[in-house]
């Protein structure tokens, strides 16, 4: 990417400030004038460090503006980031605002650089492939969306390559998970659902992410996955289960016992009836207790 695309992708139109500041707080007015000064400064000097201090500028101000905005925002601090050969980090930002803007108006040329990423920059055919088939059903009916369905024709489907995934998730050999495979079964899976949110797959994609996250011991991770379920997919019939999960996460993995009390208080008020009601009330009535203070109260209660 040459720096005057850069330069011409990063600069914001003048109606689109025009359109936001007159009710923009004093921050975000400063924030718009070192973009616009680092714009020029990269104009006439490309450097990464300018390049960086860009980046993170535009993500900062992204969440000051509308939505559209920050789509684009988030955008070019993805080029930015990608001029600066942190293509992981470029690859990250657009993962995000695909999640975040499914219906942003550059929705689509944020998947297509997040395309390029990972086959040319991060090497990563599996993720590029997965990618463009989903890209390809999002945008059908789109001259890129159409040409790509073409180019992945005949081969394994996104639900296909998952669960190849998923069969070969632990290392029988060394008797390990098999950590790459489930990073790519984690990130697939929410593309998938980020570009195709009304696809009925989606849902529980994000919830064996969620499940396979927590294997990784990337409970954070694991708990956004399950929160978005919550929040995209509320009447599903796994909503139940997330909910749970994002308690039991907090109060098992993290030892965050407010957080998990919040949540399992929560899971009881909106599912009172469920199969884990009774489970939710003994770990609510049990936080912070150790195994064995826990074995001792399950045999009172069956006493």
């Amino acid at each position: 990417m040459n720096a005057l695309r850069l330069v011409l992708c990063v600069a914001l139109a003048g109606a689109l400030w025009a359109g936001c500041q007159e009710e923009a707080p004093d921050e975000a007015v400063q924030l718009q004038e070192e973009i616009a000064a680092l714009e020029a400064s990269f104009g006439e000097s490309p450097t990464d460090s300018t390049a960086l201090a860009l980046a993170e500028k535009c993500q900062v101000l992204a969440s000051m503006v509308p939505d559209s905005l920050a789509s684009e925002l988030q955008h070019k601090a993805a080029e930015a980031l990608f001029y600066a050969r942190r293509y992981r980090s470029a690859a990250d930002v657009l993962r995000q605002v695909l999640r975040d803007y499914p219906d942003a108006p550059n929705a689509l040329q944020n998947a297509l650089l997040l395309a390029t990423i990972y086959q040319t920059y991060l090497k990563d055919t599996l993720q590029a492939s997965a990618l463009e088939q989903c890209i390809a059903r999002a945008f059908a009916g789109t001259p890129k969306g159409d040409s790509l369905a073409r180019v992945t024709e005949g081969q394994p489907t996104v639900p296909e390559r998952l669960k190849a995934l998923g069969n070969d998730l632990y290392d029988l050999k060394n008797q390990k998970l098999n950590y790459r495979n489930a990073a790519a079964f984690v990130e697939i899976s929410e593309l998938y659902a980020s570009l195709l949110p009304g696809d009925s797959l989606s849902p529980v994609l994000l919830i064996r992410a969620a499940e396979v996250a927590r294997v990784m011991k990337q409970f954070d991770k694991a708990i956004e996955l399950y929160q978005r379920v919550l929040e995209q997919y509320p009447d599903h019939p796994d909503a139940a289960d997330a909910m749970f999960m994002i308690a039991f996460t907090w109060d098992s993995d993290l030892a965050r016992y407010d957080s998990a009390r919040v949540w399992y208080e929560r899971f009881l008020k909106t599912y009172p009836d469920n199969d884990f009601a009774d489970d939710a009330r003994f770990l609510l009535d049990n936080l912070g207790k150790s195994e064995e203070e826990l074995l001792k109260s399950l045999e009172k209660k069956t006493e």
